[in-house]
């Protein structure tokens, strides 16, 4: 496993309340600091009109100790924050978390979080740090073209939340991508009153450790091991032999529970969810990561990479090249699949579709005063206005199924109609010559332009 010193940098703007992204957005950023593993270095950092530190007080990262107090810690500490604030300095942001970062070693890296526009303190391409920026658009109404110039000046990854909901599924491919560590599975279920999910994961035969994750969107909904009833969600694992797992989470938060696994056996595991509701609906984002020994660090460890360009012009055919490292094992039985998500309708169609109505909507004065434009504002309220019956930016998914080979790469052409964000989540099976049966997931976000080229 590697350690590494990440900072979580998160936007409490009041835009962020109007946009309906606190509650998970608090949640998911919990349960991304409690997945941090003994040896690893962090620190929180909030930005609204100032920027201030969340956890820990002095600007020294603080090391997460054997029995994660300091996550416990840092945890707490964003579960307490206030989102008010009347402006959006994304690039004080920037600068406070280069206070513990600056000097640290690398691996290091901090997740920038933002559902505006810049609109306040130093331009945040003027300030950038000489480490990876993980920037995270959440949201139509996200300034998505700086932050993906952000991610990428700084060698980092651009991605993109359509809903708040999908914020743990990016959560969970930023600790892969940081820690080094094998991401088997990062998937969100809509899941109804009385319903059920067995969410697989397979691992591999190498020595080391597991984490399994279940994060759900509303903390009046309590964890239990047992048969759910009233507001309960009741989450297990199932072990290779078929049979439901013994082990209790390590962690249980408000909204999560993660399970630290050492040594597991290798094979087909699930996370197993069966919700009792009471009358509502939630989502939630089951995960796996499996982290491999030390000893291990030089031997095959399949490590899937996916090549897609950031930035692509709309109308034209979007290359996917999917990259699978055996480290000098024979493969076989591989298969991969693509699920693309896309925006129904860009930005500027939508302005144009809505405008007879966008006339006698008032924009929110929150987005009015993080730089949000006058009509997207009013798009905006519009949209708040017709939820949960409609949704007139809505996204779409579908899946692209990708021929079976043994010899990677794979290349396939996604269709890029609309202009808008896009969310390309690739998994891969099969199985290894040493590593047995196996499986990959990997999520990349990619922003299609307006403009052909």
């Amino acid at each position: 496993m590697t350690n590494v010193s990440v900072v979580p940098i998160v936007d409490t703007s009041a835009s962020m309340t109007g946009s309906g992204y606190v509650a998970q957005t608090v949640i998911d950023t919990r349960a991304f600091l409690r997945l941090l593993k003994p040896g690893d270095k962090v620190a929180v950092v909030a930005y609204d009109t100032n920027a201030r530190n969340v956890y820990p007080n002095n600007n020294s990262l603080a090391t997460v100790d054997q029995a994660l107090t300091v996550t416990k810690n840092a945890s707490d500490a964003v579960g307490g924050l206030s989102f008010n604030g009347n402006s959006t300095a994304i690039g004080r942001g920037l600068q406070q978390s280069r206070n513990f970062l600056d000097a640290a070693g690398e691996p290091r890296a901090c997740i920038l979080l933002t559902d505006g526009y810049q609109n306040d303190g130093p331009p945040p391409l003027d300030v950038l740090p000489g480490y990876r920026v993980m920037a995270c658009a959440m949201g139509a109404n996200s300034d998505q073209q700086l932050l993906k110039q952000i991610a990428s000046r700084t060698g980092g990854q651009f991605f993109y939340a359509p809903r708040a909901a999908d914020m743990m599924k990016v959560y969970n491919q930023i600790r892969s991508d940081t820690a080094s560590a094998a991401l088997l599975v990062n998937e969100l279920n809509d899941i109804q009153q009385n319903d059920y999910r067995l969410i697989p994961a397979v691992v591999s035969q190498r020595p080391g450790g597991a984490q399994m994750s279940a994060v759900w969107s509303n903390t009046e909904i309590s964890y239990t091991r047992g048969s759910p009833s009233g507001n309960q969600l009741s989450v297990t694992l199932v072990d290779p032999s078929g049979s439901t797992s013994a082990l209790n989470p390590t962690i249980i938060g408000d909204g999560f529970v993660i399970y630290n696994v050492d040594n597991p056996a290798p094979g087909q595991w699930y996370v197993q969810l069966e919700f009792a509701g009471g009358g509502q609906l939630i989502n939630c984002t089951g995960g796996a990561l499996q982290y491999f020994s030390q000893s291990l660090r030089s031997a095959a460890s399949l490590e899937l990479s996916i090549d897609l360009p950031t930035l692509h012009s709309v109308g034209q055919p979007l290359p996917l090249n999917i990259h699978l490292d055996a480290g000098g094992e024979i493969l076989s039985n591989v298969r991969a699949h693509a699920i693309v998500q896309r925006p129904t309708i860009s930005l500027a169609d939508a302005l144009v579709k809505y405008d007879a109505q966008l006339g006698s909507v008032q924009p929110d004065p929150a987005d009015l005063a993080r730089g949000v434009p006058s009509a997207n504002a009013r798009l905006a309220a519009l949209r708040q206005r017709l939820l949960p019956e409609q949704d007139i930016l809505a996204h779409q998914q579908g899946v692209v199924h990708l021929k079976t080979a043994n010899n990677l790469p794979l290349t396939t052409l996604i269709d890029t109609p609309v202009a808008g964000s896009y969310n390309v989540q690739v998994v891969v099976t099969g199985e290894g010559s040493l590593s047995g049966p196996f499986q990959r997931s990997h999520l990349v976000s990619v922003l299609v332009n307006d403009v052909r080229s």
